[in-house]
């Protein structure tokens, strides 16, 4: 009998253990929050939409920058860019009194689309006329961006400096079909 009252007690512990297992189950599922399916997609809707906004404020952003830097982008290759500008700078000084004592090209720097084209620029002159050199290149808009400036006097008996500038023309990078399919960038 007394193995029957120990199954009687283990029977009614299982059954009171599988009442609250039951219990617990009922009240997790009644309690727990059902998801809103209308709530999900509204919060989709305004992520989708903050999206958009920022995408298209992106490109507004861009092209006001393409504009922008249109302007100071030279048209051509690099050969023609260079005889362009040298060309331009031998005028501007002449009209100046001042002498082009140098013009050397520099190492090209590939930006992603755009291809910087530095150059060193030495000139001679009176220190006014150098100084109104150096002014119409630093003028905003114009196509050369002045880097750097160096001014040593040429003749200590006179007003005459040499002036030896760093500058820079941007163009657009052309990517030659040949070298495309190896990654690598030329500009033509």
């Amino acid at each position: 009998m007394k193995d029957a009252g120990h199954g009687r007690i283990v029977s009614i512990t299982i059954l009171v253990l599988s009442l609250l297992v039951i219990a617990a189950s009922v009240a997790s599922i009644t309690v727990a929050p059902k998801p809103d399916p209308e709530a999900a997609r509204n919060a989709h809707r305004k992520t989708l939409a903050k999206l958009i906004s920022t995408r298209d404020q992106a490109k507004v952003d861009a092209g006001l920058a393409e504009k922008a830097s249109a302007k100071r982008i030279w048209p051509g290759d690099s050969d023609a860019v260079t005889s362009a500008l040298m060309a331009g700078l031998t005028r501007e000084a002449e009209a100046r009194d001042l002498k082009m004592a140098g013009f050397r090209a520099q190492r090209l720097v590939d930006y992603q689309g755009i291809t910087e084209m530095p150059f060193s620029v030495q000139v001679v002159g009176s220190y006014p006329e150098v100084r109104s050199f150096l002014a119409m290149l630093d003028k905003p808009g114009t196509r050369v961006l002045l880097r750097s400036a160096q001014l040593a006097s040429a003749d200590a008996a006179t007003d005459t400096v040499s002036a030896t500038l760093g500058v820079s023309a941007f163009i657009r990078s052309v990517i030659v079909p040949a070298q495309a399919a190896k990654g690598a960038k030329r500009n033509g």
